[in-house]
């Protein structure tokens, strides 16, 4: 729509941006501390170890003989 209508575009874009200095607006910065790759490291070990990690202790569940310890999740087993 703004290249259809330039005038329109400038305008509200003009309005916009005088009302943002007026209200005092920040805008978002790069954070200097931030490490891609400390970031993508951090990632990685989720997805390739922590996650398999997981995933094979929830399958335990699963399996038909899976009994909790006498304090999983602080229950307690009681046998009828």
């Amino acid at each position: 729509m703004a290249s259809h209508n330039r005038a329109l575009t400038a305008t509200l874009r003009s309005r916009l941006d005088q009302w943002l200095a007026d209200t005092g607006a920040k805008f978002p910065v790069p954070d200097p501390q931030y490490d891609a790759a400390r970031q993508a490291e951090v990632l990685h070990r989720r997805e390739h170890e922590q996650m398999p990690q997981l995933e094979a202790e929830h399958a335990r569940y699963l399996d038909p003989d899976w009994q909790p310890d006498a304090d999983w999740w602080g229950s307690q087993v009681v046998y009828d």
